[in-house]
Order: structure tokens, then sequence, then C-alpha cells
């Protein structure tokens, strides 16, 4: 598996996989033994498991039957990794470089004119400016023309796997939208599908049951509810798979949904999308982070590709 790096012990672990050995050779005085093992990857923790039934001649238990170790490099350039150029390990790509906006732009606006969003500490930051920080939210929705919203417009994304981390502000609101089909629209959220980012004890939308962290917003409530307060990084992995839609939320799966299955279209019938016949139609997609007003954080922007399932 693999982590990422923060102030607590540990963390989640992300593609976890259980790997078994191809041979073993025993050292001519047996006190070693080589391995092969197929799948290892460069960046990922390695945990080994000896079976405790294994004794000495005389009896004794091994000292230990468990290791742990980061593996940093594979001998002869890491090949067997399969890690294309500027991929890291597993296939993963960095959408944000910890330094700068390049690839990002405001949705609907121009690469030469990011307005409210900055690097700050290796994380995207919504900044904002000005006595009212919803006006850029209400201009666009009414009259279109570029939003505070941050999109990723390299390329849209079909069968991926996106990882962040992100921290909220006291009583703040955000959210992460994905297979944004286009900017056509005035906002996002007429295309895309969102998991919300949201202070839940602070917040009004709080109150209402599928508006909270995590959820599959206006569609499903995220279960089991693992959000971390605001000021603190929560890990997120969307999981997108053909029609399955995951999300994840500090190491737990707490949504899971088809879509275009009959629960997805009565969920959708149900919601604020009813009536826009665009939402969560396209097979592939932009990225996009939400400007609702209040200062959020994003860092360790991530994605890979994932086979048809």
């Amino acid at each position: 598996w693999f982590y990422h790096p923060n102030e607590q012990y540990g963390g989640p672990k992300y593609d976890p996989r259980d790997l078994r050995a191809s041979a073993l050779a025993v050292s001519d005085d047996r006190r070693r033994i080589r391995a092969s093992i197929p799948g290892l990857t460069k960046g990922y923790v390695v945990y080994l498991r000896l079976p405790e039934r294994l004794r000495s001649a005389a009896g004794n238990a091994l000292w230990t039957s468990e290791a742990w170790y980061t593996l940093n490099n594979i001998p002869g350039g890491g090949a067997s990794t399969g890690a294309a150029a500027g991929t890291s390990a597993g296939g993963w790509r960095d959408l944000f470089d910890g330094k700068t906006l390049d690839g990002w732009r405001n949705y609907g606006g121009s690469e030469d004119d990011v307005r409210k969003w900055r690097v700050e500490d290796g994380a995207l930051t919504l900044a904002q400016q000005g006595a009212f920080p919803m006006w850029d939210l209400i201009k666009s929705a009414v009259f279109g023309g570029g939003s505070g919203d941050l999109i990723y417009h390299r390329e849209k994304f079909r069968n991926f796997e996106l990882s962040l981390e992100w921290k909220i502000s006291e009583n703040g609101n955000s959210g992460i939208f994905y297979l944004v089909a286009d900017e056509q629209e005035n906002t996002p959220w007429l295309t895309g599908i969102e998991m919300q980012v949201l202070h839940n004890e602070g917040h009004a939308d709080g109150k209402i049951e599928t508006h909270r962290a995590g959820d599959l917003y206006d569609l499903i409530a995220a279960q089991p509810e693992t959000v971390r307060g605001p000021g603190e990084w929560n890990e997120v992995r969307i999981r997108i798979q053909d029609n399955r839609i995951e999300h994840w939320l500090n190491g737990v799966k707490v949504v899971e949904v088809t879509r275009g299955s009959r629960q997805w279209n009565d969920l959708v019938a149900q919601s604020k999308f009813s009536d826009m016949p665009r939402f969560g139609k396209a097979d592939e997609g932009y990225i996009v982070l939400q400007d609702h007003g209040d200062p959020v954080w994003y860092r360790n922007i991530r994605v890979r590709t994932l086979p048809p399932r």
C-alpha cells in the first residue's frame, strides 16, 4: 500500500494489494531466505509475514515473524513497475505540482487570469477577497462567464481514480466535481457529479442528510461518517470504473452506486438535478474544485487510469 505522509502517525492505506512469492531460495547456512515477489512497486510500503509455525531444529520460534519497509528503489531502474514516463508508483500522475497553478484555471475563464486561487504551503488555496465572497458564485450562475471554481483543463478523465487531501475553514463549504462534461454551462454542477466538502457542524448544509462531507451531493449520504474537523486534512479517493462510482474518505468507502441503474435514476429523479438534462451523463469529464465563498485547501492531487470493469 501507499499513504500520504501527514502529521498523524501512519494514515489510511491506499491501493492495498496481496502479493505472493513466486520462488524461495534458502542460503547454505539456512539462516537467510531470498524471495522473488512479482508486483513490488516503488514508493509502496511492503509488509512481510512468515508463518508463526516455523521453528528451528531445537523447536525455537522466530524472534519476530513480520516486518515493514518502504520500497524506495527497484534495482535495474524500476522497470518492473510498468510506470510510464511522467507517472509514479502504481500509475499515479500529479495534477498539481505543489508550487504553481500549472494546468489549472477558473472554470470558463482564461489561463492567464486565475482569480481567487493561489498556491500556499504546497496547497491550492481559495483566498477570498472583498466584502461579498459569494458574489462570483451568484454572478457566474446567473450571467455566465468565468467563475471562481477551479478546473484542471488539460484533459478529461474516463475510468480513473482521483486521490487528494482537503481541509475546510470553520463553517466552510466546497466540493470536488468530476465528470464535468464541458464549460458550456454557467456552473460545473449542471453536468458534473460532486463529492461534498463541508464543515458539517458549522454550515447550514450539514443539517441536510445528503449535503454533508463525503456525500454524493444531494443523492447519497456518506456512511459511515469519517470526516475530520475544520483545519484538519481529509484524505479522498474517488473511483469511477465504467459506471461504478465509489467515494472513499479517510480510508473508508462511504458511497457506492452504479450510474444509470434503477437506484441511480430514482435518486436523480428525487433530487435538485431532476430538471437538469445533462447532469451526470458524461462518460468522461473534467475535475473541478468548487468556490463556494469559503476558504478551502487542496493538496496531493493525483490521478491514475483504471481498466474497464
